[in-house]
């Protein structure tokens, strides 16, 4: 599990480094950037500060930001599988934050990014993703919190 969460990391890092290199505006903000593009926003940062990967400006720097419509939520997803055809049959996560925000917000975008090929869709709003879905399934990931053994049995 340990080595996969290496590859993940990698693979997401490869993504990022693909948009820097392809939009001079892509930025990843600090984590005290993103607690000010949330507070300007209204969006609780506590649940949403880990729902988007970087930012596409709109002005000159993060400096300049005043309003919503400075910039553009960026979240990323990658792949290093080579698709046919891409972005079809991409295979991606996604969580309930994020799609809540792509859903109800107009500076909110998607990115797809194939890190084998070194290509990528341009930034795509909730419509557009929506378009582009063959199957949808819902899946929960669960961390128990730090417990006595209460439930354990033994027979």
């Amino acid at each position: 599990m340990k080595n996969r969460t290496i590859s993940n990391n990698k693979t997401e890092k490869q993504g990022i480094d693909i948009l820097k290199e392809n939009f001079p505006n892509f930025i990843v903000p600090t984590k005290e950037q993103k607690i000010y593009i949330l507070n300007l926003m209204g969006i609780n940062r506590k649940r949403f500060i880990r729902t988007f990967d970087g930012l596409l400006l709109k002005v000159e720097s993060f400096d300049e930001i005043k309003t919503h419509k400075d910039f553009e939520f960026i979240e990323v997803k990658n792949t290093k599988k080579s698709l046919d055809n891409f972005p079809n049959g991409f295979f991606f996560g996604f969580t309930l934050n994020e799609e809540c925000l792509l859903r109800v917000l107009d500076n909110f975008s998607l990115v797809f990014v194939n890190v084998e090929n070194e290509v990528f869709t341009s930034p795509m709003n909730y419509d557009e993703y929506d378009k582009l879905i063959h199957n949808k399934r819902i899946q929960y990931q669960i961390n128990f919190k730090k417990w006595k053994n209460y439930y354990q049995y033994s027979y």
